[in-house]
């Protein structure tokens, strides 16, 4: 497999939510060929698992939860980005994630340069006179047609890897973030619509530093239906990283650590839908299903 087609299944990995999969391909590929890309690779997967195993436990919210595997996907993606770079390299972003290095430096060097450095940093302070934060919109309209407003509903954004606060589009529809740190004018930035008969379907831009004014197209979409359930063996074992494909793509989700899946469906209770069941590549189950939000079903994998 060549090195396009080897970053695009790793792309399609980790667009399908199977971050494990995605981290061990990584830190296979970069085996003998770069320490510090293995090292990071294999430092997500031991992230990946610290937070199956709290979430097994109960010790971590569903939005801390959120949070760390949206860390992981970024660095994840910034890790597949140099696999067909000519000199990769380790991101600036995610070099706090491999090992220090042994001191060697006599104390008496580290004081030294700690001295001259701590003189920079606050001649720097002294003289700086840029912004120390800044305001950032959002615009929201109807794609294909900019002069069509949508002035309902509530957003948010994903500020890096960081949920920003639910805010409800004004008249004008318009969202103003304020008083944004300019240590974030690089992050990137995804818009999340909430509780509204629209989907993001494209911005403008996708950091502040780009633009701080970000048009924002959405597209209406049909009634949807939150659908969950739990997935098990035929010995009642929950079967972790299934993917469940409703419809054959019109709906997709993974069940976590204890099985269960929520997926948002297109569609209302009581709709029949085929739904195919895979793991690890393979089909396990395929079956119709009655959409519930009040009985969700449990899905027993075929014997094989």
């Amino acid at each position: 497999m060549d090195a396009a087609a080897f970053k695009e299944k790793l792309q399609q990995l980790v667009a399908g939510d199977q971050l494990s999969e995605a981290a061990e391909a990584l830190a296979g590929f970069w085996k003998k060929k770069h320490a510090g890309l293995e090292a990071l690779a294999l430092a997500q997967l031991r992230r990946l698992k610290t937070l199956q195993t709290e979430q097994r436990k109960g010790t971590v919210s569903d939005n801390d939860a959120f949070v760390e595997r949206a860390k992981v996907t970024d660095a994840l993606l910034l890790i597949i980005g140099q696999t067909d770079a000519g000199k990769p390299t380790v991101p600036e972003a995610l070099k706090a994630y491999l090992p220090p290095k042994p001191a060697f430096q006599p104390v008496m060097l580290v004081l030294i340069a700690a001295f001259f450095m701590a003189v920079a940093f606050i001649t720097y302070r002294a003289f700086f006179t840029g912004p120390e934060d800044f305001t950032l919109a959002l615009n929201f309209m109807e794609s294909g047609d900019e002069s069509k407003l949508v002035n309902q509903g509530k957003a948010r954004i994903i500020l890096g890897s960081r949920p920003m606060d639910v805010k409800a589009i004004n008249a004008e529809g318009r969202i103003f973030y304020e008083q944004i740190p300019a240590s974030a004018l690089n992050d990137s930035v995804r818009v999340v619509v909430i509780d509204m008969p629209y989907r993001v379907t494209g911005q403008s831009a996708y950091t502040a530093a780009k633009s701080r004014s970000i048009a924002v197209s959405l597209e209406p979409v049909q009634d949807t239906l939150s659908w969950r359930g739990t997935v098990i063996d035929a010995g009642g074992k929950p079967i972790e990283h299934a993917v469940i494909d409703v419809e054959n793509g019109l709906a997709k989700g993974q069940t976590d650590a204890m099985g269960h899946f929520r997926i948002a469906v297109p569609g209302k209770a009581g709709d029949q839908v085929q739904t195919v069941v895979l793991l690890n590549g393979k089909v396990v189950r395929n079956a119709r299903f009655t959409l519930s939000e009040t009985a969700p079903p449990t899905i027993v994998l075929d014997d094989e």
